[in-house]
């Protein structure tokens, strides 16, 4: 489950942290290999290119707009329950 809300001082483990970035090497690799969930938004020169080295296999979701997060989440989590 991932939390929708943030909680000021709540410890959490990494798989129930989403890590949300625009560029696979320094947002969704790092987030992968701290077995956190991941948010890939496609936008600008890093759309075309962020499908190299078994990058399209990453993230939790992909997205084309920070907008589209919180109805991908409230589906993960019915999901996962």
């Amino acid at each position: 489950m991932i939390p929708i809300i943030p909680m000021p001082g709540c410890l959490a483990e990494p798989g129930e942290i989403l890590h949300a970035g625009d560029r696979v090497y320094i947002g969704l690799r790092p987030g992968a290999a701290a077995g956190m969930h991941k948010a890939f938004v496609r936008r600008d020169l890093w759309a075309t290119i962020w499908d190299t080295g078994g990058a399209k296999a990453l993230p939790t979701f992909e997205m084309e707009s920070l907008l589209e997060l919180s109805p991908l989440m409230r589906q993960f989590n019915e999901r996962e329950g």
